[in-house]
């Protein structure tokens, strides 16, 4: 089964991340068992209700992992280094479930934020208006185009992913697919498998632990930290 996924044949991948990828870059996994995120209820912090009845609080949560983020305790990991050097060799493109900029960081050319980015805002009165941003966020805070409420550029529960158009036309002309550190639990990232499958493309899931999708992936690589499985991915790709 390696040597039939493994191949020279690959000349472009579709690369899914999630949490498991960031994980060992100081960065905790969205949230837990419990329903929380930080200890906060997620619905409190990521989702529209939570934004319309206490914006102060919102903010002030995306304010600490903005600083947290951008701390120096916060950098790239062998995880992300080993997805960017792909670039050298094949067309990768990396669809990320996170929020950080930890792939740009490390160099990777084409990244695709389907969960929006900490690290920048937009505006509430149009959603095309854009900005990096890196400092603390408040309710004072006015979109300089038209004026508008700045919200953190998140997606929550409830509002719909971004870049699906492009994410689709990936899908539709990548000849590999990989899935990093993601739990398989979040529509519509979960479904991208199904849809490879159904185009008889090969498929690689790599994770800490086998997930609810496991059984439809051609290979997979579990049991070790996505520092080591990425790392060990990579070189089988390139046959080292």
């Amino acid at each position: 089964m390696k040597n039939n996924i493994f191949n020279k044949n690959i000349k472009s991948i579709l690369c899914l991340t999630g949490a498991g990828v960031d994980a060992e870059s100081n960065i905790k996994t969205f949230r837990g068992s419990d329903g929380t995120w930080e200890g906060h209820d997620i619905y409190n912090v990521a989702h529209p209700d939570g934004w319309k009845r206490d914006k102060d609080l919102v903010n002030s949560f995306y304010n600490e992992r903005r600083s947290h983020l951008l701390s120096p305790s916060v950098k790239p990991n062998k995880a992300h280094y080993a997805l960017a050097e792909l670039d050298k060799y094949f067309e990768f493109n990396i669809v990320t479930q996170n929020i950080s900029d930890l792939h740009k960081r490390a160099g990777s050319k084409t990244v695709i934020q389907m969960h929006g980015n900490l690290l920048s805002v937009f505006c509430e009165n149009n959603r095309e208006h854009i900005f990096e941003w890196k400092k603390n966020l408040s309710t004072n805070d006015f979109c300089p185009k038209c004026g508008g409420l700045l919200r953190v550029n998140v997606v929550w529960f409830s509002e719909q992913v971004l870049h699906m158009d492009k994410i689709d036309e990936l899908i539709k002309t990548s000849d590999m697919f990989v899935s990093c550190g993601t739990s398989s639990l979040v529509a519509p990232a979960n479904t991208i498998v199904e849809i490879f499958k159904q185009m008889n493309k090969p498929t690689v899931e790599i994770n800490l632990e086998r997930t609810v999708s496991s059984d439809l992936f051609d290979y997979g690589l579990y049991g070790k930290p996505a520092t080591v499985s990425v790392v060990e991915f990579k070189n089988l790709l390139l046959d080292k």
